[in-house]
């Protein structure tokens, strides 16, 4: 199935781009397709995911416009839309 791929802030720098599209098969958690997102493109590692692997604590993730915890387990359906939004930091 194909998910849509919103990247926000420093995701979109690090991806190199505002969305994309990605097959995936069900069922995935959150957390999972953050996973293959960081193995689609390595410069995003850093930003949507902590030392550990586990998702970065201040990621946050909108699924369809609905904030969603990244250890969720998602009835995923065709044409569903990620939005990954990254802590802003600056002074």
């Amino acid at each position: 199935m194909k998910l849509t791929i919103l990247y926000t802030g420093q995701a979109r720098t690090a991806a190199g781009v505002e969305r994309e599209t990605v097959d995936v098969s069900a069922p995935r958690s959150v957390a999972e397709v953050l996973q293959i997102l960081a193995s689609k493109h390595e410069s995003l590692r850093a930003v949507l995911l902590a030392t550990d692997g586990k998702a970065h604590p201040s990621l946050m993730v909108f699924v369809n416009e609905e904030q969603t915890r990244t250890d969720a387990r998602v009835d995923w359906k065709d044409g569903d839309q990620v939005m990954l939004v990254p802590p802003i930091s600056g002074g």
